[in-house]
């Protein structure tokens, strides 16, 4: 994977008379005047504002930018760009300098910076190898990245900076990111400047960035490998090379005893007993430990390692992708990598992922049956394909016997919340305080989300009928497919103990059928803003 540390500086010096950089990207927001239809706007109309940078420009090549970029036809528009094209000259060496449109302020969000950034950035990819000295300018605008709420003006430099630096270094980490099976060799960049007013705000936020980009590149890995090359074995070596590389941080158990797991685990076990043969079950217990930890919570990530759905098997378009089914232990494991290389000092994580396959054999699950659970429950199998929320159950139960202050659960756990909230963080909670907290922990971090609430009706709608069972792994009905799952995962924890719920099922494996690496920005901010 990618590490950024060696080739990333900041600097407020002028990047156009730059004697290092070959290539300036310049943002430019888009006028809030301006018409996104460049056909419709009347050419004499300023697109977007003057800018001292770009006063600096037209001072350095010695012609006007705002008329070359008229003449163009450039508004700012979201993700377009102007190259202009230097010549060579003795004070500076900058060959040339791509106009990034970002569109308008008042549209922009933290994603859509990044996903302009990138636009700019892979551009250069394919260019000659000496071009490869960027200088990048974070864009500025106090009040809709430092917010108009926030009367300090420090305040609003130090959210203002954060937030921009955010974006740039994920949008350089998903310019250069190829999976570790990639055909084709990474393309990088021989160093990248990050110009901007702010120096030491962002020097101070940069190790952060660069653990959060190798954490979410890790996830991203895991999740994108192979079908028929990933295990439960994978997740297990990966949580051994952390911790083995961390001993004064992070101590690790990995329960692979199969009559342990059926005796203590017995809801898990049932959805591993399809595989126990051929990719027997692993209970993932990893533990970071900061030197003066006083805050203690859990993190849970569903670790399907792949998905048929059992004996109620998935049709052929649905099962695809489906060895993305454990991204919410990838994001867990990514965590951690992030949280090995800055060692925060006031916090606890313990870190659960249940591992198994959910495949077909002979000994596999069957619908109608009713299971034992951890918490004491007894759980009717009403659907083969339910099977995430039946590995959960168990693992925050046993989460919750080391009395945390919160568990929070990642999982890929139901096509409702794709279908509802789409290509974000469907969050829930049965605790306002915590969830919110979740919540501005994802916008913080960058990652869509929507938070949803669970009600007592969820609850009362997984209640069995049957005299025999306490609870069931569907709900009656086709409404709120996804609050019931919440609720059935949270039915594991004891009453009291806050849990929030994480569906990314709509947040990862995208379009292109590959990881976003969603949610490692929510929960490492979150983890580390407790410290």
């Amino acid at each position: 994977m990618p590490t950024l540390t060696p080739f990333i500086s900041v600097s407020r010096e002028c990047p156009f008379t730059s004697k290092e950089a070959t290539t300036v990207i310049s943002p430019i927001w888009q006028a809030e005047g301006a018409d996104d239809d460049n056909e419709k706007e009347d050419r004499k109309t300023s697109r977007f504002p003057q800018s001292h940078a770009l006063d600096a420009l037209s001072e350095a090549i010695g012609f006007s930018v705002y008329d070359f970029a008229q003449e163009e036809g450039f508004s700012g528009a979201r993700a377009t760009q102007l190259i202009l094209r230097l010549p060579e000259s003795d004070h500076y060496g900058v060959k040339r300098v791509i106009l990034l449109g970002l569109g308008k302020p008042k549209n922009a969000d933290q994603a859509a910076l990044s996903k302009a950034y990138a636009f700019a950035l892979k551009s250069l990819l394919g260019k000659d190898e000496s071009l490869h000295t960027v200088a990048v300018s974070l864009v500025k605008n106090y009040e809709r990245f430092g917010g108009s709420l926030l009367n300090d003006e420090d305040t609003k430099v130090t959210v203002e900076a954060d937030v921009i630096a955010q974006a740039v270094l994920k949008a350089l980490y998903d310019a250069t990111y190829v999976s570790a099976e990639s055909l084709k060799p990474v393309k990088g960049f021989k160093k990248v400047i990050l110009i901007t007013e702010h120096v030491e705000v962002v020097e101070k936020k940069l190790p952060f960035l660069t653990a959060l980009n190798n954490g979410r590149a890790l996830a991203k890995d895991l999740v994108n490998k192979p079908a028929n090359t990933k295990t439960v074995q994978t997740l297990v070596d990966v949580a051994i090379e952390i911790a083995g590389a961390n001993p004064d941080v992070f101590t690790l158990t990995v329960v692979d005893d199969l009559a342990t797991l059926e005796k203590e685990m017995p809801c898990f076990y049932t959805v591993a007993r399809g595989n126990v043969k051929s990719d027997p079950p692993r209970f993932i217990h990893l533990v970071y430990k900061g030197k003066n930890a006083s805050r203690k919570v859990a993190l849970v990530g569903k670790s399907v390692i792949f998905d048929t759905g059992g004996y109620q098997v998935k049709p052929g378009n649905y099962m695809v992708t489906m060895k993305g089914d454990m991204a919410g232990g990838a994001s867990v494991l990514g965590t951690a990598k992030a949280l090995a290389e800055l060692k925060p000092e006031n916090v606890e994580v313990h870190m659960f992922l249940a591992a198994t396959p959910n495949k077909i054999d002979a000994d596999a699950m069957i619908p109608d049956s009713i299971v034992d659970t951890t918490c004491g429950k007894k759980v009717e199998i009403r659907h083969t394909d339910a099977e995430g929320r039946l590995t959960l159950i168990d693992a925050v139960t046993k989460a919750n016997a080391l009395d945390p202050e919160a568990i929070i659960t990642i999982a890929t756990l139901t096509g409702a919340a794709k279908m509802a909230v789409g290509n974000t963080i469907c969050m829930m909670s049965n605790s306002t305080k915590w969830g919110r907290i979740l919540e501005a922990s994802a916008k913080v971090g960058g990652d869509a989300v929507q938070y949803v609430d669970v009600t007592p009706a969820d609850f009362e709608n997984i209640k069995s009928k049957l005299d025999g069972a306490d609870i069931r792994n569907t709900n009656r009905g086709s409404e709120r497919g996804f609050q019931t799952a919440g609720a059935f995962v949270m039915s594991g924890a004891k009453e009291g103990t806050p849990v929030v719920h994480l569906d990314i099922a709509g947040a990862d494996m995208l379009e292109d059928e590959t990881s976003t690496g969603t949610p490692v920005a929510t929960l490492l901010t979150f983890v580390t803003g407790l410290s």
